[in-house]
């Protein structure tokens, strides 16, 4: 009887580790190589996340394998080939990793900055590089044994699209640090979106223009967005004017980066009846 209810138990030992296993497991992964995307699924098969990567560069027979895998391991810090260092690995197959891009010293102000603004194309040796918060991510909500499935597609098989990676250009601030990592030492906080106007808008004549699409056009002329990289980005213009009634009207210029940050800025529009002139001018 005794040696019954230690079978029992140990069996039931066992159901409840394998539904502990499945339960870890609220997450699997595709890595599309054409792409450089990675897609993030739940465990009803819908996409929740994408990320955009750099698999390995097959020109210099760096390719990343294609299979499906399970992962086996995570590591904070990691050195890589190269000697160079990834932060948030998480071990897909061998010495096939997801990391951060790669780092020269186990610094998070020594990132390599090439490779950096090399994200979305095939640059690595075979593991897969994203930005640190991506990496982060997964070493953090991603359990070893998570399934990963790696191939070849087309922009079809990425069903939330790839993002983009803010570049770090000669303008950029803090170019040896990943603009995404939740460091707290990470400069970057500080930086935003910015919104400028080289020149007075100018207000308009009445049915100057006919439409108020035609009217966000012309107050586009002389403003300026920019993200946290000093780099040029696109904004949009929102306002209520009637070009064809004379009248003081609002608008409002809206940007936001890659790194999600936003920027907003108003000015007023003005529709005149005769030949006065005035100019409008975005607020700080």
């Amino acid at each position: 009887m005794k040696k019954t209810a230690a079978i029992l138990s140990a069996l039931l030992m066992v159901f409840s580790l394998c539904i502990s296993f499945e339960a870890a497991g609220e997450y699997y992964i595709k890595v599309n190589r054409t792409t450089n995307c990675v897609t993030v699924y739940d465990s009803e098969d819908k996409p929740v996340k994408s990320m955009i990567c750099s698999v390995g560069d097959s020109s210099e027979g760096n390719s990343t394998p294609a299979g499906s895998f399970r992962t086996s391991q995570k590591l904070r810090w990691h050195a890589l080939f190269g000697n160079e260092f990834g932060q948030y690995c998480t071990r897909i197959d061998g010495p096939i990793l997801f990391h951060s891009v790669p780092y020269f010293s186990e610094n998070p102000g020594d990132l390599n900055t090439a490779d950096y603004n090399a994200l979305g194309s095939q640059d690595s040796l075979g593991c897969i590089r994203l930005s640190v918060a991506d990496a982060k991510w997964i070493y953090d909500n991603c359990p070893i044994g998570t399934s990963v499935n790696i191939f070849d597609g087309s922009e079809k098989d990425d069903p939330l699209g790839r993002p983009d990676a803010i570049k770090l250009g000669a303008e950029a601030p803090y170019p040896t640090w990943d603009p995404t990592d939740p460091d707290e030492n990470n400069p970057w906080k500080g930086c935003g979106v910015t919104i400028t106007a080289e020149k007075n808008i100018h207000s308009v004549y009445q049915n100057s223009y006919q439409s108020a699409e035609d009217v966000k056009e012309y107050l586009k002329t002389g403003v300026k967005a920019y993200d946290s990289a000093k780099n040029e980005i696109d904004f949009t213009v929102e306002t209520d004017a009637d070009p064809t009634e004379p009248g003081v009207y609002k608008a409002v210029f809206s940007a936001v980066d890659s790194l999600g940050k936003k920027a907003s800025k108003n000015a007023v529009f003005i529709v005149l009846p005769g030949k006065l002139i005035s100019n409008a001018s975005i607020k700080e």
